[in-house]
């Protein structure tokens, strides 16, 4: 898979193991930012790195509303399971089938055991 992810300060930093395990390059927000840093700046990062966000936020789909923009690609989990080994096997599903819509803007909500997607921008 040809996916970069940052993850938003909300989740866990062991998901970088577990997505190294399956050849996605991801860092923790811990490890580019101030954990302080706003939404807007986690945002602007992750275009830069080409990558897409992992939250629990709807900040950013949020912003990606008022602001009408398709990049990046953002993954909501809406649970309290959160963990890679809770829906790590869910996340890595839905990141291979939906992979090009991803790298094109996309807005991914999962409320395990379902999920819903989104084309950016929202209009």
């Amino acid at each position: 898979m040809n996916l970069r992810i940052v993850l938003d300060m909300n989740l866990s930093p062991v998901w970088v193991d577990f997505f190294a395990a399956y050849s996605i390059n991801a860092q923790h927000w811990s490890q580019l930012g101030n954990p302080r840093d706003i939404d807007e700046k986690i945002l602007a990062k992750a275009i830069e790195l080409d990558a897409c966000i992992l939250t629990q936020d709807l900040d950013f789909g949020t912003l990606h509303a008022l602001h009408q923009t398709a990049r990046p690609s953002v993954i909501q989990i809406r649970s309290p399971l959160n963990l890679p080994e809770q829906i790590g096997a869910l996340v890595i599903d839905i990141l291979q089938s939906n992979e090009t819509r991803l790298q094109s803007g996309a807005l991914i909500t999962i409320e395990p055991p379902q999920f819903r997607i989104r084309d950016l921008p929202i209009v």
